[in-house]
């Protein structure tokens, strides 16, 4: 009895000691479970909010306050922000195990909440005091890492003080703490994605030049092709676009003789080993148009007039386009273009000055003649406000033809009626101006390119000297040897700024080698195609997965994990978790399902979701797209000539969000139903928000034709993974929020 009674006590104390530790462990992981929750609910309210210059001061409340929410925290709890805090979510924490009684028996007024605090709570301190002290300044959107990095995160420390124990000693009471943290990182990989690929021509590899004969024995022959090298000074007219050029000049003989031929200049963006796309190589023509003049005498009597030139007056060009945005007379992407036409043609010398008359033709007017007039005492015909050049427009094939009312040609006698009618000579295409045109296909098609210039190195000696983005040289005597620079403007996928006209995506022409479509696993035909642009690539190991070399989750192209730097796409296999970075090229336009299919993420039950861009435009410092926004979709990234052939394997470059804006409404697909805003826009916006922008085509490019439209942006997806660095907001690509902590 006397052992009992003495080692009874001692028995209790240690079972006490037990219960209490246990209750400890619980409560810490209950209390932890409640950071993460607050943690990760704050990740998904991030949106567009940190990735603007001068982040909402309510929108960053409004992260901390999910955050402080989610906590499980009281009304009368230490908080940082003094909001009420929801009643049900004091009692029932995603992630918190349903209804934790146990935090019950700490008192919520003990409860302490510190989000972006350097230390724990501390006793005699609070939530105000301690929280946002993570460097100078610190809010969710900028705060300063252990590490000494500058970025957007949310970091939770949440502290219980004041547990009682089952068995009190010395009137101890413990305090539990608890740290989660969520950063807003680059993204790399994705597990909602769907099943569209957009080419970045900025990631082209390669650009060269072709020029190619235009008529004579060699027509549709390569005189001789031109490399050019990524320009790393880039263009300062065209910021955005990735210049490629031969800043020191090639050699370029001019074809003379029984070869004489004017010269078009095709660019070819390729991928290094001759796959690309050419501009354009299925009409024969190209974006530019080299005119080569011979230098001949006067034609003898009864021959036909010809385009000549000497050191005074040279062959056929363009002129009058102001060159201050980087456009000039023979291509142009952002100014309307007035182009005067000059045309050096010579008569044989029996057909008098008064019998003469030259004219030329537009391809894009067939219609209407364009009368260029003599100057006097020389071959020189012109008209200095003969055409106008939009963009959008695509080619304008300048023919010239040569009409006399006097002598003869080929034994016919010219006159001016009647038995002697006037004799025409058509000279043929002589000269081009292009409006540059995204969409509009062949002969119409310059995709990319928002510059080609044709010129004279900076290096040369004058007049044979021309400054980079000077106004081109498009003509040049036959048999001549010129030292040229070709310049090329490339414009990759880039941020849209506020008020940028939107971008079309899906535009089916002949000139897309496909659409765009990849097959990510969904299995073949429209109707899964459509299904999976709704509701995401299926994921390896679902059902839906009918292909497993393609199906989600992807990741971003690591080309030192595939022999030869080519897709493998059975790499997923050994891979653990499973994942591809690779997918298959899809041929079939899908003209009306791509269209419908994004616009029912949109449209729900009759109810268009509202469109923020116009918001964002007027407002791009501090507004933000909200969390979880519809319009925002993340597609797939490749390089240009990953898409110019069918049913290839190609890796994925980069993940980048859409915010679509519009789409063709033809067929079934629906309607948007609310006010579309106007250009400026009103703002703030009516009730309810904008709808759809117009259509932004133009000129050729002037049909909806199974497009989609929009902006890229930069946004925050929840279904992405992070690469643990903090999300870069001025580049093109995604964010995730990640629980890195």
């Amino acid at each position: 009895m006397v052992f009992v009674a003495v080692v009874l006590p001692v028995l209790f104390l240690f079972v006490a000691l037990a219960v209490d530790v246990s209750r400890w462990w619980d409560y810490s992981r209950n209390l932890q479970n409640r950071a993460d929750a607050a943690a990760l609910a704050a990740g998904l309210e991030y949106g567009g909010t940190c990735l603007v210059s001068n982040p909402s001061a309510t929108a960053m409340a409004n992260i901390g306050q999910v955050a402080q929410n989610y906590a499980g925290a009281g009304s009368n709890s230490d908080l940082y922000f003094p909001f009420p805090v929801p009643a049900t979510l004091e009692q029932n924490v995603p992630g918190g195990g349903g209804n934790p009684n146990e935090l019950k028996e700490g008192a919520l007024s003990h409860f302490h909440f510190l989000i972006n605090s350097q230390n724990f709570w501390q006793k005699g301190s609070t939530s105000r005091a301690q929280s946002f002290t993570m460097g100078s300044p610190s809010t969710v959107c900028s705060s300063l890492d252990e590490d000494g990095h500058r970025g957007p995160f949310v970091d939770v420390k949440l502290s219980q003080d004041s547990i009682p124990l089952l068995l009190p000693l010395f009137g101890i009471q413990p305090t539990i703490t608890a740290h989660a943290r969520v950063s807003l990182e680059q993204g790399t990989s994705e597990t909602n994605i769907k099943p569209l690929a957009v080419r970045d021509d900025a990631a082209t590899p390669c650009v060269s030049v072709k020029l190619v004969y235009a008529t004579g024995p060699n027509a549709g022959q390569t005189l001789q092709t031109i490399n050019l090298a990524k320009d790393a000074g880039g263009d300062p007219k065209y910021p955005t676009a990735i210049l490629w050029d031969n800043p020191a000049g090639t050699a370029v003989t001019m074809p003379s003789g029984t070869n004489l031929s004017d010269l078009y200049v095709q660019p070819f963006l390729n991928n290094c080993a001759g796959t690309g796309t050419t501009y354009d190589d299925t009409t024969n023509s190209g974006l530019n148009w080299i005119n080569v003049y011979g230098t001949s005498n006067t034609p003898p009597d009864g021959q036909p007039p010809v385009i000549t030139g000497n050191t005074t007056s040279t062959g056929v060009f363009l002129s009058g386009c102001s060159n201050t945005n980087g456009d000039n007379q023979y291509f142009t992407s952002t100014t309307t273009c007035t182009d005067g036409i000059t045309a050096n043609v010579v008569f044989a010398g029996n057909v008098p000055a008064a019998n003469q008359s030259v004219v030329a033709v537009d391809s894009a007017n067939p219609g209407t003649n364009i009368t260029l007039t003599h100057v006097a005492g020389t071959n020189t015909w012109q008209n200095l406000s003969a055409i106008t050049v939009t963009p959008g427009d695509g080619q304008h094939a300048i023919d010239i033809q040569a009409t006399q009312t006097a002598g003869t040609i080929g034994g016919n006698t010219c006159g001016t009626g009647g038995k002697d009618k006037p004799c025409t000579t058509d000279l043929g295409t002589q000269q081009q101006a292009f409006g540059s045109c995204n969409g509009c296909g062949n002969p119409n098609e310059s995709g990319p390119i928002v510059a080609f210039r044709t010129r004279y190195p900076a290096s040369g000696t004058p007049p044979n000297q021309d400054n980079p983005g000077a106004s081109a040289r498009n003509v040049f005597q036959a048999g001549s040897t010129q030292n040229l620079v070709f310049e090329v403007d490339v414009q990759g996928l880039h941020l849209d700024a506020p008020g940028q006209k939107a971008t079309v995506l899906r535009f089916g022409v002949t000139s897309d080698k496909t659409t765009g479509l990849i097959n990510c696993g969904q299995g073949t035909g429209a109707n899964a195609d459509a299904n999976a642009i709704t509701n995401g690539c299926p994921l390896y190991g679902q059902p839906q997965c009918g292909d497993t070399d393609f199906c989600a989750p992807m990741q971003i192209y690591n080309s030192a994990l595939h022999q030869n730097g080519i897709c493998d796409p059975e790499l997923r296999e050994t891979a653990n978790p499973a994942y591809t970075d690779c997918v298959k090229a899809t041929s079939g336009q899908r003209r009306n399902k791509i269209p419908g299919a994004v616009a029912s993420l949109i449209v729900k039950g009759g109810v268009c979701s509202p469109n923020h861009w116009p918001e964002y435009s007027g407002n791009p410092t501090t507004f933000s797209f909200p969390p979880n926004d519809p319009r925002a979709i993340t597609l797939i990234i490749t390089a240009p000539a990953d898409l110019s052939q069918q049913n290839v394997i190609v890796p994925i470059r980069n993940f980048a969000t859409f915010y679509v804006t519009g789409w063709d409404t033809k067929g079934n697909n629906p309607n948007c139903n609310l006010p579309a805003p106007g250009n400026p826009p009103t703002l703030p916006p009516p009730a309810g928000g904008y709808g759809n922008e117009a259509y932004p085509g133009a000129g050729k490019n002037n049909s909806q034709n199974g497009a989609i439209w929009g902006h890229w942006i930069i946004y925050t997806d929840p279904n992405a993974g992070g690469n643990g660095a903090f999300c870069n907001p001025s580049t093109l690509g995604i964010c995730t929020p990640v629980l890195s902590r």
